[in-house]
């Protein structure tokens, strides 16, 4: 599986997917945050987020990449878009 955009709610969708067993390669077009979620940092606030985040980085499961190419060997693509919030975080 393949979720490109890795901001709140891809970040959501595939760490709770690889904590489940699927292998889920993030695509992002960002290197700074590729290189982020790498080292098992997530930018995301929402709550277990960042913990599964660190769990997963030296698994096989979630892997994050710049190179879009790597939609081509999944089963599955899921395209996430950026959702407007304000400061406390409401959209």
């Amino acid at each position: 599986m393949a979720i490109v955009g890795f901001g709140y709610v891809g970040c959501c969708l595939g760490a709770a997917l690889a904590e489940r067993g699927t292998a889920v390669v993030g695509v992002e077009s960002d290197p700074a945050l590729v290189a982020e979620l790498d080292g098992g940092r997530c930018p995301v606030p929402e709550p277990g987020v960042a913990e599964a985040l660190a769990r997963l980085s030296a698994s096989a499961s979630l892997s994050f990449t710049t190179d879009y190419d790597a939609i081509h060997s999944a089963d599955v693509v899921v395209i996430t878009v950026g959702t407007p919030v304000d400061e406390q975080g409401a959209w």
